[in-house]
């Protein structure tokens, strides 16, 4: 007769590691809140060591430096270094630094290392005005910036009857065109408004000035002008006319010296 195996404590074994594993789960379960807890109150405890800055330029201009950013934002709140992260207001910081005409959008925030981080995106200027013995560049969106000697920006330069213009809204239009596009942006580099709010403009190259006239058909009147300077004139005319004329409708009326 065969004899019968005492299987007791193997069935035993599934049972023992079973509660092993479940109170293994609820020390494991345990202990997050816990670790949660100290860090987060690690982190709350955490103050301010530094202040670093970033200036994001769009298109190459600098309106203002990470260094000029960061001399501003010490002097107007000097309790930042050494106060907690945690109480610092980083909307009231970002809206602050967003009233300052050269920026467009201002980011804000702290991180592990003990810093605050404020970045901008600065205003991209289209042009720079020079009017009624000031200056100041202005972006796309019409926001005027006074320029400064730190200041350093690739843009149209506009001049004339500028002060007694009732909107811009047509000046914006001409040299948002020019500035987008790599051709024009290269060729014209004034643009002077006359008593009739009309513009000239000025090339780099030639000896000549255009009479665009108003803002109007832009890109027809730029589009005819190409058209002369690639296939209407050779190498040689470009210094015998003093003025172009783009002010009548489908022609262009050059004058010579």
């Amino acid at each position: 007769m065969p004899t019968m195996k005492n299987d007791s404590h193997v069935m035993r074994h599934p049972q023992w590691l079973a509660a092993l594993k479940f109170v293994g789960w609820c020390l494991l379960l345990a202990y997050f809140p816990v670790a949660l807890f100290f860090v987060a109150h690690a982190k709350s405890q955490l103050r301010c060591e530094a202040i670093k800055t970033n200036v994001h330029a769009d298109g190459g201009s600098v309106l203002i430096s990470n260094a000029g950013l960061l001399s501003i934002v010490k002097s107007r709140h000097p309790e930042l270094i050494g106060s907690r992260l945690d109480d610092v207001d980083y909307a009231s910081l970002e809206a602050e630094i967003e009233t300052m005409p050269m920026v467009r959008r201002c980011d804000a925030y702290p991180t592990a290392g003990g810093s605050i981080h404020v970045d901008i995106y600065q205003r991209k200027p289209i042009m720079r005005i020079f009017a009624g013995g000031s200056s100041y560049y202005m972006d796309e969106e019409g926001y005027k910036i006074t320029a400064t000697s730190a200041m350093r920006a690739h843009t149209l330069i506009v001049n004339g009857h500028v002060n007694s213009m009732i909107s811009h809204d047509d000046l914006i239009a001409l040299c948002r065109f020019i500035s987008r596009d790599d051709f024009w942006s290269a060729m014209i580099e004034q643009v002077y408004v006359t008593k009739q709010h009309e513009y000239i403009l000025v090339p780099r190259v030639g000896n000549h000035v255009v009479e665009f006239g108003k803002a109007n058909d832009i890109e027809r009147k730029f589009d005819d002008l190409k058209t002369l300077y690639k296939k209407g004139w050779d190498k040689h005319e470009w210094n015998v006319y003093k003025k172009v004329s783009l002010k009548f409708s489908g022609q262009i009326v050059c004058t010579r010296r």
